[in-house]
């Protein structure tokens, strides 16, 4: 494995990644169009190759149609705008910008084939013939309540969801702020023939003290919980950390005994290449969303401990030979590096500077975790870890 780890470092992972027990993945299923439960994998796949090109590729060819007979007319503003045109300016448009409120990245302006430029290039004739614009460019209306997080550069910073692949989180200050934000979500949902799960969203408050509050969806009063864990992090209602140290503690566990005979006990693995799983694995493992951790003497004792299993493994030294955890160290100073207590406290200071509060902290939280095609919506077919978070 030292070889694999200096000559190649993907192949030297994936088997690290290997010794790891694999979980089970479950069945999916879906209803076809005629309303039978699918089972086969090959079904499956084909009944969503059916969806997809039914909801895409409608009035493809009517487009094309309109295209090849509309005339170039010449009005009292000069000749039409042309695709060339259009495509000079769309070769002009920055990549790696956020989306307005219609959602439509620059990417998607960028990449959209000649379809969606000669749709776009309609719109831009029509707008061009009239001497008006859709009432919607002229002014974007926000969606959803903001809340306040924080500051940055002496501004306010404002939010009112989260996004993280297929984890969202909605967020508001109060109650009814919620409510109006969830709404805003289940009527775009609707639009797009999709649905948010009502059984898997759940609502959350972070208080000093317990509350109550009655947040609905789709006429259902969503369940209140006292925790939840959203992107690794057990997030608790009342702020304690002691669960989520509980699950670093035993997330990293299941990686030791994973890796324990296979690698960290191997003598044919040198120190130093035991030491850069540390640093890359075990101890992010360890440490996740460790930012927010306010540690207590008892948390670090425990977090500690966890730490010096591995060390001691590596050196070949248990507790019965009375070993310091500081020699321990000492003799793994060249390849231990900074200590993972010292990257904890400056990523709190980093976090602390990048946003202030002086307020207290009272967030409403709603987490769902998945939504379907209204039509292919099954109880046993819901997309996995699909989140949305409300503070």
């Amino acid at each position: 494995m030292n070889e694999s780890y200096h000559d190649n470092k993907k192949l030297f992972y994936k088997v690290l990644k290997n010794m790891r027990k694999l979980k089970d993945c479950p069945i999916k299923f879906v209803k076809s169009k005629a309303g039978l439960l699918l089972t086969d994998t090959e079904d499956i796949m084909r009944r969503w190759k059916e969806y997809f090109q039914e909801l895409l590729d409608c009035g493809s060819a009517d487009l094309h149609a309109d295209e090849e007979t509309e005339p170039q007319v010449e009005g009292d503003n000069g000749p039409d705008i042309t695709i060339e045109e259009l495509l000079t300016a769309i070769n002009k448009v920055k990549l790696g910008k956020s989306a307005g409120e219609d959602g439509i990245t620059p990417e998607m302006i960028r990449y959209m084939g000649k379809e969606g430029q000669q749709l776009l290039l309609r719109v831009i004739k029509l707008a061009w013939r009239t001497k008006s614009i859709p009432s919607d460019w002229e002014e974007c209306k926000p969606y959803t309540k903001k809340y306040v997080i924080g500051n940055w550069k002496m501004r306010q910073v404002c939010i009112s969801e989260l996004a993280f692949a297929d984890d969202v989180a909605l967020i508001a200050s109060r109650a009814d702020y919620l409510q109006h934000n969830l709404n805003q979500w289940e009527e775009e949902m609707k639009k797009r023939n999709m649905i948010i799960s009502t059984t898997k969203t759940k609502s959350m408050i972070i208080s000093r003290s317990p509350a109550q509050h009655m947040i609905q969806l789709s006429g259902q009063r969503l369940e209140q919980v006292d925790s939840f864990k959203y992107l690794g992090a057990t997030i608790r209602q009342d702020g304690s950390i002691d669960q989520e140290i509980g699950d670093r503690i035993a997330a990293t566990g299941r990686l030791y005994h994973g890796i324990n005979r296979g690698f960290i006990g191997k003598r044919e693995v040198s120190k130093p290449t035991k030491m850069v799983v540390f640093k890359t694995i075990y101890t992010p493992t360890l440490t996740h969303s460790s930012e927010s951790w306010a540690l207590s003497s008892k948390h670090r004792s425990r977090l500690q401990a966890v730490e010096m299993r591995y060390l001691r493994r590596v050196e070949g030294k248990t507790r019965r030979d009375r070993v310091r955890n500081q020699t321990i160290r000492s003799s793994l100073d060249g390849a231990l590096g900074v200590h993972w207590s010292c990257n904890l406290t400056s990523r709190r200071a980093l976090l602390m500077n990048n946003g202030n509060r002086s307020d207290p902290v009272n967030l409403f939280l709603v987490v769902d975790y998945s939504w379907l095609p209204l039509h292919e919506l099954t109880s046993t077919h819901e997309l996995e870890d699909l989140s949305i978070f409300n503070l």
